[in-house]
C-alpha cells in the first residue's frame, strides 16, 4: 500500500508539472533545470553567479571562473523527484563570458529528465550586456516514448547608473516543445528592475508575461549581513511561491548556499549548492 500512494504522489506530480507548471525549467521564472527557485532577470539579488542563466545577459557579469553544484533532495517532499545539476562559466576576454551545463531530475523508474545548457553574452559600450543560450531537455516517462526540445533564448541587460539596472529576457523564441504537436508552447518574456539602496541592501522586481499561460509579478530582497554570510527573500505571483537562501562564503574561492522553496500547490523544496572559484 505504502509503495502505490508514492506511485500515485509521483504521478500527480507528473501531471502538475506538464499542466500548471509547464513552465517549470530554464530561463523562466523558476531555476535553471527544474531546480525549484525565484530568480531576478537584473541579478542584483542573486547569490552566486549560477543564477545568471535566468538571463543570459548576465553571463557577461561574470568576472572569474567558477563552477556550481546544486542537489535538491526532496523535491516538493518526494525523494523520488531529486535533482542535481553542475554548471560553469568563465570570463574569456573583457567583453566576452560563457557558460554550460548539464542536470538530472528524478531517480526512479517512472520519470526522469535531462537538461543541458550553453550560454554567452558579450557586453556592447559600457552599459549594454547582450546574451542568448540554448537548451537541451529530455523526458523519460515510463510506458512513454522518450521526447525532447530544444529551446533558444535571449535576453538584455542595461546599466543606468551604478544604482539602476533595467533588464529583459525572452524564452523559447523558436517555439521549441516535447510534442510536433503540442499545443502547450512555453515561452515567457521577464521585464526587471534592480536597484542598489546601500552597500549592504538590493532589490529586484520582475514583471512575468507568459505568452500562453499565467503573468504576474516577483519581488526580492538581498541583505549582506558580513562579508561571510548573506541572504536574500523571494516572493512571486507567477506561480504563487516563496523563498530564503543563505549563502556563507568562508573563503575567498568558496560559497556554500542552503535554500528553502515554498510552493503553494506542490509544497517545499530545499537546496543546497556548492560554488568555487579560481
Amino acid at each position: 500500500m505504502k509503495i502505490l500512494l508514492t506511485v500515485f504522489k509521483i504521478i500527480g506530480i507528473i501531471c502538475l508539472l506538464f499542466s500548471e507548471l509547464t513552465t517549470i525549467s530554464i530561463i523562466a521564472q523558476q531555476n535553471t533545470f527544474s531546480a525549484p527557485s525565484i530568480l531576478s532577470s537584473t541579478g542584483q539579488t542573486a547569490l552566486s553567479e549560477g543564477a545568471f542563466a535566468v538571463n543570459p545577459a548576465l553571463i557577461g557579469r561574470i568576472d572569474s571562473g567558477f563552477v556550481a553544484v546544486t542537489f535538491v533532495p526532496s523535491r516538493f517532499g518526494m525523494n523520488e523527484l531529486n535533482f542535481s545539476g553542475i554548471i560553469a562559466g568563465n570570463k574569456l576576454s573583457d567583453r566576452i563570458s560563457t557558460m554550460v551545463g548539464v542536470s538530472g531530475f528524478g531517480t526512479n523508474s517512472i520519470y526522469s529528465e535531462l537538461s543541458a545548457i550553453a550560454g554567452i553574452s558579450g557586453k556592447i559600450g559600457d552599459g549594454l550586456l547582450l546574451g542568448g543560450s540554448a537548451e537541451y531537455s529530455r523526458i523519460t516517462v515510463k510506458d512513454f516514448p522518450s521526447s525532447s526540445k530544444v529551446e533558444v533564448n535571449f535576453g538584455g541587460l542595461l546599466i543606468i547608473s551604478k544604482e539602476v539596472t533595467a533588464s529583459a529576457s525572452f524564452t523559447n523564441i523558436l517555439r521549441g516543445s516535447f510534442g510536433v504537436d503540442s499545443k502547450i508552447i512555453r515561452q515567457t518574456v521577464l521585464i526587471g528592475m534592480g536597484a542598489t539602496l546601500s552597500s549592504s541592501l538590493w532589490l529586484d522586481a520582475d514583471a512575468v508575461v507568459s505568452l500562453n499561460q499565467y503573468s504576474g509579478i516577483s519581488l526580492a530582497a538581498r541583505y549582506d549581513i558580513t562579508d561571510y554570510l548573506k541572504c536574500r527573500l523571494a516572493v512571486s505571483s507567477a506561480p504563487r511561491s516563496a523563498e530564503v537562501a543563505v549563502a556563507f562564503h568562508p573563503i575567498e574561492q568558496l560559497t556554500l548556499i542552503v535554500r528553502g522553496h515554498y510552493h503553494d500547490v506542490l509544497g517545499i523544496s530545499q537546496q543546497l549548492s556548492l560554488i568555487w572559484y579560481w
